[in-house]
């Protein structure tokens, strides 16, 4: 890997990355020449282009308020002293490593939804949404343990070096948001659907009330709880916003096909 990135580098890597474009190019031209690019294929779709700056609109709209009411988090963890701000920023980032799976599944819920749904396959929607929840909720269930289990190895590899004070918090709130991540995961999942479905304004609805219940219920337990109050807090949000989708989502594959 580190070889081929200084290969690139220079009038020489260009000159490669160039004649690699050119034979792919030539290749699809041979050998799949409906895929190339016509002049007939530039038209100006307006239902299209006004569907897409909907969509667009909403899914900015989703992530301002997804992002103020981080924001708002962090302004009452700040509250609580320097040590819950070290364990918080340690906590997060181990939390971002199983996010990750979750966020891969949210897009591939969306990108298989979206397809079959285009062809017109709702059974095969419907099972194959019911099968990928499944396979969230082992995934969840899977992180969920080993956040658990493994709380103070793995913060031992973010937190400062001499810094066991903050130890201790993070420890608390990794593990007690851990207990909820199966509802983090499925809905992942239920966010997929509904972004297949092309109803973006659900998981918008939905976030907004996750991160509403987020931050009214730390600024309010945070004094007597402490940097636990976030997790649960966030657990709350997670199972509340879950129940929402999942009637939602039902509602609609208990639909006839």
């Amino acid at each position: 890997m580190t070889d081929m990135r200084y290969m690139t580098r220079g009038p020489i890597g260009r000159q490669l990355i160039a004649l690699a474009a050119g034979l792919c190019g030539v290749y699809l031209r041979l050998k799949f020449p409906e895929l190339m690019f016509h002049r007939a294929d530039m038209v100006l779709d307006r239902p299209l282009l006004l569907r897409t700056a909907r969509f667009s609109f909403v899914t900015a709209l989703h992530m301002c308020n997804l992002y103020i009411g981080k924001l708002l988090v962090q302004g009452t963890v700040n509250s609580l002293g320097e040590d819950a701000i070290v364990a918080f920023t340690a906590s997060t980032r181990v939390e971002g490593f199983a996010n990750s799976f979750g966020d891969s599944g949210a897009a591939a819920a969306a990108i298989f939804v979206g397809q079959n749904t285009g062809a017109g396959e709702s059974g095969r929607v419907r099972e194959g949404f019911y099968k990928g929840q499944k396979l969230l909720f082992v995934f969840g269930l899977f992180m969920s343990l080993l956040m658990v289990l493994g709380a103070e190895p793995c913060l031992e590899l973010v937190l400062p070096r001499n810094n066991g004070v903050a130890l201790a918090p993070a420890v608390g709130y990794l593990r007690l948001v851990a207990c909820f991540y199966v509802f983090n995961f499925l809905g992942s999942g239920l966010a997929g659907y509904f972004r297949g479905r092309g109803r973006v304004n659900v998981p918008v609805i939905g976030a907004t009330g996750h991160i509403s219940v987020r931050v009214a219920l730390s600024y309010l337990l945070a004094p007597r709880m402490g940097l636990k109050a976030v997790a649960l807090a966030t657990g709350l949000g997670w199972i509340g916003v879950v129940s929402f989708w999942n009637f939602l989502a039902n509602k609609e594959l208990e639909q006839p096909v």
